[in-house]
């Protein structure tokens, strides 16, 4: 799938999964699993709303960082994650990184926040998901925005793996043919090449076998679904391989697992999300999550910035041409620039688009 084919409504269904696979994973947190059928089935049909984490804070704040400066500038980042914990401490951030944070706000440069190298943590790879949706499903540039962006918070390897990972799902995931089913040894052989930890990768192969069976209680003891990120990204994987064609189903598996039960969950619906698109996305959910508005007009202006750098970064390609019509407004856009606006400009999905000054 080229930069032309990219459906909105997959950025938009990965990043609001990602909110709401969160939210529905926070009230199980840390809880001994696996949850039962008929547990998870009572807190579904419930209708009482639900808050996000720090996961869904620091999904938002990459998300925002790469959309206002089109791209990635890890000063910026760092800037970004420290004022969104700054306006809300207490939603569930590590000691540790709630410290670097507090550093960078403080004024530290974030390359001088850290404190030693930390651990192999799902930190970085919880937040990740924005980098693939920018890229485009690219992989090449979604991994490296990953590195760059886990570095500004994360630097033990084996969290900076468990992002490259994450983020690579979510690219496979984005870029996938709709009417090719997923096969899950081709899917984890594709994100497993992104792996530099060999404990990850062996469970990445893990996930693939254990997926046929979509078994909670096979997961947890086999995989595991702990801060580590070598245990809750091949967990999020598994859950997603479990059950390609269903986002409620991939992310009820997702939250019925033990333990660190808002990340897993959270990127299990980052990749559904993004090979499934917003439609998947049960409304009933969206709604108890309280921020669908929110994040959906952050996915269109991530779509926005993804195509207008595309655009710039590609003026030589044949592929891509001089000047395309917007197939979602109408707008016509050449390299990046708006020259020719829609009926609805500037209420559309180019808004945000710079415009060529009148001649």
């Amino acid at each position: 799938m080229d930069f032309q084919m990219l459906d909105r409504a997959r950025c938009r269904g990965s990043l609001l999964g990602a909110v709401v696979g969160d939210c529905l994973g926070a009230p199980f947190e840390g809880t001994p699993g696996p949850l039962s059928v008929d547990e998870w089935a009572r807190f579904e049909q419930d209708d009482s709303p639900l808050a996000y984490t720090d996961d869904s804070a620091m999904t938002i704040a990459f998300a925002e960082s790469l959309a206002r400066v089109n791209g990635i500038d890890e000063d910026d980042l760092a800037s970004t994650f420290a004022q969104h914990w700054a306006d809300a401490p207490t939603l569930g951030y590590s000691a540790r990184t709630a410290e670097l944070l507090e550093r960078i706000r403080s004024g530290t440069p974030w390359q001088d926040a850290h404190r030693g190298d930390g651990r192999a943590s799902n930190g970085a790879a919880m937040r990740v998901a924005p980098a693939a949706l920018y890229a485009v499903g690219r992989v090449d540039l979604t991994i490296e925005l990953a590195t760059r962006s886990a570095l500004v918070t994360h630097r033990h390897p084996g969290a900076v793996a468990g992002a490259r990972v994450q983020a690579a799902a979510v690219a496979t995931a984005l870029r996938h043919c709709d009417d090719i089913p997923i096969v899950a040894g081709d899917f984890v052989s594709a994100v497993r090449a992104e792996s530099t930890d060999p404990v990850l990768s062996e469970r990445l192969d893990l996930a693939a076998a254990l997926s046929a069976r979509g078994d909670a209680a096979e997961i947890n003891e086999r995989i595991g679904c702990g801060l580590l990120a070598s245990e809750s990204v091949p967990a999020a994987i598994c859950a997603f391989l479990s059950h390609p064609a269903s986002f409620p189903d991939a992310v009820a598996l997702a939250v019925r697992l033990e333990s660190d039960t808002d990340t897993v969950a959270s990127m299990t619906a980052a990749i559904s999300g993004a090979l499934l698109g917003e439609a998947a996305v049960p409304a009933r959910w969206i709604a108890r999550a309280q921020c669908g508005e929110k994040v959906r007009h952050l996915a269109d202006a991530l779509h926005v910035a993804s195509r207008d750098a595309h655009l710039v970064a590609s003026p030589q390609r044949e592929d891509v041409p001089m000047e395309m019509t917007c197939a979602d407004c109408g707008c016509l856009v050449e390299r990046g620039v708006v020259v020719e606006v829609c009926d609805r400009h500037p209420a559309c999905c180019c808004a945000e688009l710079p415009r060529r000054a009148s001649e």
